[in-house]
């Protein structure tokens, strides 16, 4: 019997106990490896979007090539993916913990796609990767369950990061171009936006939720020397620039709340599995902050 996936929504009055939530929302975390190509490391950082400051809140050791990070809704797993420079012909793409020492806890992910850019999460735990094409992960530890959801349009192929956003999932894609990822078919993925001429190329993707019905994308572009963190408009398809972080290679960024549930809200899942496919931004119900 097909499940549907049903979510009821009920809309609580703003507290103290959410401002934590909100100090949140000012923020942006990110993984830096311009250093990686010399020496054994690879930054992480929080940046401040109000003040455009940075804070190195981790570092890790060894050659490898750090290109996405995302955090689980419970904020308990801050997972980055990297690949190992001494054996890039195999492409071994490794997922790591931050919260257990740095250790590696699922080596070796996934083995399907060559060319992973990108690595999100949804309100469920399931952890999300994008390259030639989606991968889904049920991480268990010490086990994990791998599903390849399929290949994207060749001209879709991940450039740089793969977010969650109001129930959808959005990447950058080769060419500077934010794609609408169909995570049910990802070859029926749609190209929404090409970032205007002069925008460095893209390769942060992260969304940041403000409240309980409002987020914000932000998309960072990466240069050698520096990188540019602009505002992605859903409404009509542009970009601004909020900050301009000199002395950082961005290569993929993250928020504590891209993959958490809205904090105003409170959800009945009927379908946790998520075999439906659907998300919490798909009920049909208005609602509304107090």
């Amino acid at each position: 019997m097909h499940k549907i996936k049903k979510k009821l929504a009920l809309t609580l009055l703003f507290s103290v106990a959410s401002m934590p939530f909100l100090l949140r929302s000012q923020s942006i975390l990110y993984v830096d490896t311009a250093l990686a190509t010399f020496a054994p490391k690879v930054v992480f950082g929080e940046i401040d979007l109000v003040e455009c400051s940075d804070t190195v809140t981790g570092e890790h050791g060894g050659y490898f090539h750090a290109f996405d990070m995302a955090v689980r809704p419970d904020s308990s797993n801050f997972l980055y993916a990297t690949s190992n420079f001494f054996n890039n012909a195999n492409y071994l793409t490794e997922l790591h913990t931050l919260s257990v020492g740095g250790g590696v806890i699922y080596p070796n992910l996934p083995v399907k796609d060559s060319l992973i850019q990108g690595l999100t999460c949804d309100e469920n735990g399931y952890v999300y990767t994008a390259g030639m094409g989606i991968i889904k992960f049920e991480l268990d530890y010490p086990g994990y369950f791998e599903y390849y959801l399929g290949d994207l349009p060749p001209s879709m192929k991940c450039q740089g990061d793969i977010t969650y956003r109001n129930g959808k999932f959005y990447l950058v894609a080769v060419g500077n171009k934010l794609v609408e990822v169909d995570i049910k078919q990802p070859m029926d993925s749609k190209i929404v936006m090409d970032f205007p001429p002069g925008t460095l190329p893209i390769h942060g993707l992260t969304t940041v939720q403000l409240g309980c019905d409002s987020v914000a994308t932000y998309a960072v572009g990466r240069a050698t020397d520096h990188s540019e963190i602009y505002e992605v408009d859903f409404d009509n398809w542009t970009i601004s620039l909020v900050c301009d972080m000199p002395e950082l290679a961005i290569t993929g960024a993250g928020s504590y709340t891209e993959c958490a549930l809205p904090p105003c809200d409170i959800f009945v899942d009927m379908d946790h599995d998520n075999s439906s496919f659907g998300f919490w931004g798909n009920y049909c119900a208005d609602t509304f902050c107090l």
